[in-house]
């Protein structure tokens, strides 16, 4: 059935949640790969992030990249993440990228079943990248495309 029920529309906002006075916001599974994304969420006032995915159609070959990306997010915004996932891998993540717990088994850390608690400090830094966003990798792509530019009037000089 094809249709325009309101489960087949995109969010038109980036919803803010409240737990006890501390707000945070939520994306869904392969969503932490797109920093923007992810970092509107923070600038818009979420002391920390979730993540809940299902990566269960990737076997054991990918969830840990994702992982990895989250680790990214995470740093960018200076912002404790925690992962839920039911067939990858879930955990927590600090502010500085550390995976501070992980639902394991046997040492092995997707298709595992579990549950992990764990304190976490909600945020109130912004850093850099979560105020101005991609400003400072355009300002290194001008700088490089200048650099670029004036080498070809400078070696001409010396011919």
């Amino acid at each position: 059935m094809q249709g325009n029920s309101s489960w087949d529309l995109p969010g038109e906002e980036h919803t803010i949640f409240e737990l006890n006075g501390n707000k945070f916001g939520a994306v869904i599974c392969w969503e932490s790969i797109f920093p923007g994304l992810f970092r509107k969420f923070v600038k818009s006032g979420a002391g920390f992030m979730i993540n809940i995915t299902n990566e269960g159609w990737f076997r054991h070959k990918i969830p840990h990249q994702y992982v990895a990306m989250n680790v990214f997010r995470a740093v960018e915004n200076r912002v404790f993440l925690a992962r839920a996932a039911n067939t990858g891998v879930s955990c927590f993540i600090d502010p500085y990228g550390r995976i501070t717990g992980r639902v394991e088994q046997e040492g092995k850390d997707t298709y595992v079943r579990g549950y992990l608690t764990q304190e976490i400090t909600v945020s109130k830094e912004r850093t850099f990248y979560t105020k101005y966003g991609d400003v400072f990798v355009y300002l290194c792509l001008m700088v490089s495309c200048l650099i670029v530019i004036m080498s070809f009037f400078k070696s001409k000089k010396y011919h």
